[in-house]
């Protein structure tokens, strides 16, 4: 199995290896340290804006997908705490504050356990990573029979 995946890797490396380097590009000026340089800053927009999608594809699904929309929103709101209250997006950090935050996380993270959407919406994915991840097993375990 490790051959397979060596072989695999060096297969995937040869054609950028061979490829010529891309001509040197005039220096640029370093770009302005903005506001948000905390590297959680651009996880929880995406995270939001992921959540929202999600949200909006559950709501359109029919019927609409209530379980997946109680349970985005309650993660929502999770992310929320987090950007409404700073914290981990406050470069230095704070002791204080990500206390806090660490808190209102928690509380939130508490209410979600309990909340009978997120456990169907855990459940079905528990569910689809078994059945993918046995047939996933099964062409690895047959690719690596092969001659």
């Amino acid at each position: 199995m490790r051959v397979l995946a060596a072989l695999i890797a060096l297969v995937l490396a040869v054609p950028a290896l061979a490829a010529p380097l891309p001509p040197k590009r005039p220096a640029e000026a370093p770009a302005a340290k903005s506001a948000w340089s905390s590297p959680f800053a651009s996880i929880l927009q995406w995270t939001t804006k992921d959540l929202n999608s999600a949200i909006t594809a559950a709501n359109a699904a029919t019927p609409p997908d209530t379980d997946a929309v109680n349970c985005y929103t309650g993660l929502l709101n999770t992310v929320n705490i987090v950007q409404t209250n700073g914290g981990l997006i406050n470069w230095p950090p704070t002791l204080m504050t990500d206390y806090e935050l660490a808190w209102l996380i928690h509380a939130q993270i508490q209410s979600l356990k309990v909340n009978s959407s997120c456990a169907v919406v855990c459940g079905r994915a528990a569910t689809m990573l078994a059945i993918y991840g046995a047939a996933i097993n099964q062409f690895c375990t047959t690719l690596a029979k092969l001659p």
